[in-house]
């Protein structure tokens, strides 16, 4: 019985290939899944707390006939340079130090970290390409930001900074972004 069954899987895989489309003349709908990385170099008040950072992300979006898509997409943010290396005076004694339980200057590192959602829209103008379905695209963005300092204790000796009493320190930030992007499909 099982044989049979997979005879018949392996017989009806060459009916499910036939998704093949003539792309070269048609418009055609298409699903796409993206994997994305950029550098991030701030502006504005962002720059006065973060240097530069680094984001990975992957979105979903799809493409209609009429070469209008829409999407969703999910990046995270990360990075070393934290211009606030301040943030924890209020629990240093007269020097910069935070002591650890055992009585020695405890090592604390600082990290940007962070996340972006968001939902897209645009339209591909079939301009420059090999086909219809390629070309220049304006595409608009709505979502959600948040960033915070992420503070690492190394040793996880310093009562100070357990995971509630971070909470304070983080400086967590989030709202809403809008985003606009110009570039090319293929």
């Amino acid at each position: 019985m099982k044989l049979r069954q997979l005879i018949c899987t392996l017989l009806s895989i060459p009916v499910l290939c036939l998704a093949q489309e003539d792309i070269t003349e048609n418009s055609i709908k298409i699903p796409m899944i993206t994997v994305h990385g950029g550098l991030h170099i701030p502006q504005a008040d962002l720059k006065e707390r973060f240097g530069s950072s680094y984001l990975l992300g992957a979105s979903f979006q799809m493409k209609y006939e009429n070469n209008f898509y829409w999407g969703v997409e999910g990046s995270a943010i990360m990075g070393a340079d934290v211009k606030e290396d301040d943030i924890l005076t209020i629990i240093t004694a007269d020097s910069i130090d935070i002591i650890d339980l055992n009585g020695h200057t405890a090592s604390i590192r600082f990290w940007q970290r962070g996340a972006h959602g968001q939902f897209i829209a645009g339209k591909i103008a079939p301009i420059w390409g090999p086909n219809v379905n390629s070309g220049l695209f304006i595409q608009l963005g709505l979502g959600y930001l948040y960033h915070k300092i992420r503070i690492e204790d190394i040793g996880n000796q310093s009562p100070q900074l357990s995971t509630e009493l971070l909470k304070g320190y983080d400086r967590l930030c989030m709202g809403l972004s809008t985003s606009q992007l110009i570039g090319y499909k293929h």
